[in-house]
């Protein structure tokens, strides 16, 4: 053999041996590597998805102690039963206090729901337009669950600053 054909019988060995490397190790080897970056990159986003939820969790956690604390006396606004004498005399002392006159505290028939019943309070009374908006902050502070389903004010006299006041108030408990 002739030096040119040992140059080109080794360069083609030298050849076969790059193409065999590149498709029998390197390539392989390369997608491998690709599909582990690629699986790296979809496990840190999901880290810091999980990171930002977990960020949260104390937000929640005080969210939840704040409900827990607002919720705390939850049954005495909602009591197991109608309590209408303890309401009454509160509804009668709030008026009072608020210097309301002439008032008639008349309860209605109770109607029962699926969660809760509903017992209907109709009131009238005399006082000022400022009067009656203290009354409603107060009603609204009561501690019990009330509702002003309706109200309707008519003045006493044209030009006094009295009115008279005819409102229905729901109160509501759990079982009869």
């Amino acid at each position: 053999m002739t030096k040119r054909q040992n140059t080109a019988i080794f360069a083609t060995i030298l050849l076969a041996a790059g193409a065999a490397y590149v498709l029998l190790m390197h390539a392989p080897q390369t997608r491998r590597l690709a599909e582990a970056r690629d699986r790296l990159a979809r496990v840190r986003q999901q880290y810091e998805q999980d990171a930002d939820k977990a960020r949260t969790i104390p937000q929640l956690q005080a969210e939840v102690e704040r409900l827990k604390g607002e919720f705390h006396n939850f049954d005495r606004r909602l009591p197991g039963q109608q309590e209408l004498g303890e309401f009454l005399r509160e509804i009668s002392s709030t008026g009072e206090a608020g210097h309301l006159t002439n008032q008639v505290i008349k309860p209605g028939n109770p109607s029962s729901g699926s969660l809760y019943n509903r017992l209907p309070i109709l009131i009238d009374f005399r006082c000022s337009f400022d009067e009656l908006v203290q009354f409603l902050g107060r009603l609204n502070d009561m501690t019990r669950l009330t509702q002003v389903e309706q109200i309707q004010m008519t003045p006493v006299a044209e030009g006094e600053q009295m009115l008279d006041v005819h409102m229905q108030v729901n109160i509501y408990f759990t079982r009869t």
